[in-house]
């Protein structure tokens, strides 16, 4: 059976993987991020209950990342994967299939869907929604050409989505709020984590260590070669601080604490998960 085609990333939870890159320079972080990315994951598994976590393209691996380290030797570590892929505003039937093998992969296609232990929450950092609008269209459409039911599917879809900050107000833009796809979920099944402008652009320009995973690449091999450019050297040293950063039990500690102060402490899945960090 061939290799799936996807993009290259270096497993930061393997540093033999690594080898003499792991000496590779790390770029500037803007003064208080690792707090900021602190607080902001203890969002993302409140707002998505009890689900595993599919970080959604390139921005946010730094979350991916620092909950890797966070979350290492716990319960909770099987439950954090990427879905590497740039999806956006296309239309192309005739890449769809192409995808297939990878959400084969991740257990994300249709027939593998209806059968995962809990539901999938899909997490990206959120301009106008279109990477999310992509991801529905072809899980809702590849359920259609499978006979799978996708109310069924619908139920184990989660969404949260990563906004810039700003003061609420009745006439607030909501991305969701403009989107057609929205009525193919449950009504509760997006929620939006709001995070400082200046983390938001840490996520969004900050350096990749991967390809940006776009139709055309999705049945090239050339997918599957790391880069060793020096912004992606930038972003395997970023990855491996977070991850670093992570696994102090100070931080661990520091990272139940946030998580403490999230209404979803009444649910007895999410103070499991505090105790465990608390060990």
């Amino acid at each position: 059976m061939s290799e799936v085609i996807k993009p290259f990333r270096w497993d930061i939870t393997r540093r033999e993987q690594v080898g003499s890159l792991v000496n590779a320079n790390l770029p500037e972080i803007p003064a208080g991020v690792e707090g900021q990315l602190l607080a902001c994951c203890a969002r993302v598994i409140a707002f998505a209950g009890d689900s595993d976590l599919v970080f959604v393209g390139r921005s946010p691996h730094p979350l991916f990342d620092l909950l890797s380290g966070l979350l290492v030797d716990t319960s909770w570590q099987p439950r954090l994967s990427i879905f590497g892929v740039s999806l956006g505003w296309w239309n192309d039937v005739r890449m769809r299939p192409r995808l297939k093998p990878y959400l084969e992969e991740l257990g994300l296609a249709p027939a593998l869907f209806l059968h995962r232990e809990r539901p999938a929450a899909f997490v990206d950092v959120v301009d106008e929604g279109s990477t999310f609008g992509g991801l529905i269209d072809v899980l809702h459409r590849f359920s259609r050409e499978e006979g799978v039911e996708w109310a069924a599917m619908a139920r184990k879809i989660r969404i949260v989505g990563l906004t810039w900050r700003e003061k609420t107000s009745p006439k607030t833009w909501r991305w969701q709020q403009h989107r057609d796809w929205f009525e193919l979920l449950q009504s509760r099944a997006i929620k939006n984590v709001s995070v400082e402008p200046d983390l938001f652009v840490f996520l969004s320009s900050g350096p990749k260590t991967s390809i940006s995973f776009s139709p055309w690449w999705w049945d090239d091999p050339g997918a599957l070669e790391p880069l060793r450019d020096t912004e992606s050297l930038e972003a395997l040293a970023l990855g491996l601080h977070l991850f670093d950063f992570g696994r102090v039990r100070e931080n661990r500690f520091r990272f139940a604490r946030e998580l403490a102060g999230q209404p979803a402490m009444r649910d007895r899945w999410f103070r499991s998960l505090v105790l465990e960090l608390k060990r």
